[in-house]
């Protein structure tokens, strides 16, 4: 039977500074001196160490933590445990950054060798895939280069994928600059918990957010209302 509600149980964000989460209204600060490319071993915020986390991109690692944020604010378990959970990623441009640092690299060496660690991120999917691996999702993965406001239109994609039985939960992730937003999508529960609203009502809200940075004001706003 396909769920016919589908609501957001948790959203995290995460900056180059400091990750939070909008149900719960948790805030991490990020240790110095090395900030977000220290949080490798955080098990406070990964659960476990990421495997190959020191050649991670920034939107890689930024990806990683609003998801980690988004996965606590939902109360699920960040221990590997394999999960049927989809991915579904945007960002406004591409991995143009990336794709410009391997070109870099390859001309600085002679046009006869790029790194491979910087080829990986030439791929847009990649942080999901990054994210897949650490915390054992195994459901569909879809990066889609959308036109802005992006985050409304995505969230509306995977709630047709749940609502079509493709999956039984999903994360819903936009990165830009140098900022992550993630949501977490699911059935409504029998006993339901406090939920961020209905995806209708989240996407309605974001639907002129034109970035992430836009989409943290919001969820930031919204944690400051809960814990009132």
């Amino acid at each position: 039977m396909t769920p016919s509600r589908i609501e957001v149980h948790g959203a995290g964000w995460a900056t180059t500074a400091r990750a939070g989460a909008a149900v719960t209204g948790q805030r991490l600060d990020y240790p110095a001196p090395d900030g977000l490319a220290g949080l490798w071993n955080q098990a406070a915020l990964f659960g476990r160490p990421i495997k190959n986390y020191g050649r991670f991109n920034l939107p890689s690692r930024l990806v990683c933590a609003a998801c980690a944020m988004a996965l606590r604010d939902a109360g699920v378990p960040a221990d590997g445990t394999r999960r049927d959970v989809a991915l579904l990623g945007t960002t406004p441009d591409g991995c143009l950054d990336s794709s410009l640092a391997y070109f870099r690299d390859y001309v600085a060496g002679g046009r006869t060798l790029a790194r491979a660690n910087l080829f990986l991120y030439t791929l847009p999917s990649s942080p999901l895939g990054e994210v897949a691996v650490h915390f054992g999702l195994e459901g569909p993965l879809l990066y889609l280069g959308l036109p802005a406001p992006r985050l409304a239109a995505l969230l509306r994609t995977a709630e047709g994928m749940l609502q079509a039985g493709e999956c039984r939960a999903a994360l819903v992730i936009e990165q830009s600059g140098a900022e992550a937003v993630a949501f977490w999508l699911g059935a409504r529960e029998p006993q339901p918990g406090r939920v961020l609203g209905t995806v209708g009502e989240v996407a309605t809200a974001l639907g002129a957010a034109q970035a992430a940075a836009e989409a943290i004001g919001w969820l930031q706003k919204t944690a400051e209302n809960t814990a009132r």
